[in-house]
């Protein structure tokens, strides 16, 4: 029998759903759903939170909501950038990772030397997946490199702060390793927390993540971090205000805070708003997923 509780409203609505739908996506069978009541009660009060808990079953928050210990290491400065090519070179070799170490090697004495007038920070990891294929293929043919300019600097100058980097570059070891996602088409929840206190992205990163996390997606939406090279106006930003004003785009409509928008050509806004963030609370990860103008432009 559905529980009627006040405190849970759309229960019913939620198992009358998951009766018709349990077959959809492979996760709920995963999760144990086999279209009984009684399975999908207990997946809708365990693994997401719309139901009350079950009699004789413990009350715990869905485990993808427990809170992870925060990372207390002190980082120090580094005078090298030796761990980032460690970290490059055991990873992809695709056209867009060889830009962004030829984009680092270039660029490091300049690094080295900042590194060496800034106070060290928390520990970070950081891991770079590599998304937006089509971007990367024409990576030698002159195609868009702004984003990985940013991605290039950003790698370096973590490393450079003293925080450990960990390069993904496959969406496979990105499901299972890092975001612990479960089988199927990403309807369900991740398996347990995020273990990373920012992630930054792109906009082909971000809808990845939307696809794989399912309803946690919205509970870690704050952590999120936008490379967006021309920046995103907060009309476009907000789904409710541009499609009552007419504003169409292929990239808004996420509802993040301003923020949170990385954006090459407010460089010092956004250089101040990376290191506020990286200072404001303890961290121990960043989880980027960069998409991919003309080298000599840079």
């Amino acid at each position: 029998e559905v529980p009627t509780d006040p405190a849970f409203p759309v229960c019913a609505e939620k198992v009358e759903f998951l009766r018709a739908r349990w077959q959809s996506d492979a996760c709920y069978a995963f999760y144990g759903v086999d279209g009984s009541t009684c399975s999908i009660l207990v997946y809708l009060s365990q693994v997401e939170d719309f139901c009350p808990t079950q009699p004789g079953r413990n009350h715990t928050a869905a485990s993808w909501r427990h809170q992870t210990p925060s990372y207390t290491k002190q980082a120090f400065v580094r005078d090298s950038l030796s761990p980032l090519y460690e970290v490059i070179s055991g990873g992809s070799s695709s056209p867009a990772v060889k830009f962004i170490r030829s984009r680092v090697d270039r660029m490091s004495g300049s690094w080295i030397w900042a590194g060496r007038r800034m106070k060290p920070y928390r520990n970070v990891h950081l891991i770079f997946s590599n998304v937006g294929q089509r971007f990367e293929a024409m990576v030698d043919r002159g195609g868009p490199l702004g984003e990985l300019v940013q991605w290039a600097d950003l790698s370096a100058c973590l490393t450079i702060l003293g925080h450990n980097l960990t390069f993904s570059t496959s969406q496979r070891q990105l499901h299972r390793s890092h975001l612990c996602a479960a089988p199927g088409q990403g309807s369900c929840p991740i398996q347990r927390p995020l273990t990373f206190d920012l992630i930054y992205t792109d906009y082909h990163g971000l809808a990845h993540l939307h696809r794989a996390m399912g309803l946690a997606f919205q509970h870690y939406q704050c952590r999120f971090r936008i490379l967006d090279s021309f920046g995103t106006e907060p009309a476009f930003n907000l789904a409710s205000y541009a499609h009552l004003h007419g504003y169409k785009t292929l990239w808004g409509s996420w509802g993040l805070q301003p923020l949170q928008y990385m954006t090459m050509f407010r460089k010092l806004a956004s250089l101040r708003q990376t290191f506020t963030d990286l200072n404001s609370f303890p961290l121990h990860s960043l989880l980027p997923l960069p998409a991919v103008k003309r080298k000599h432009i840079w």
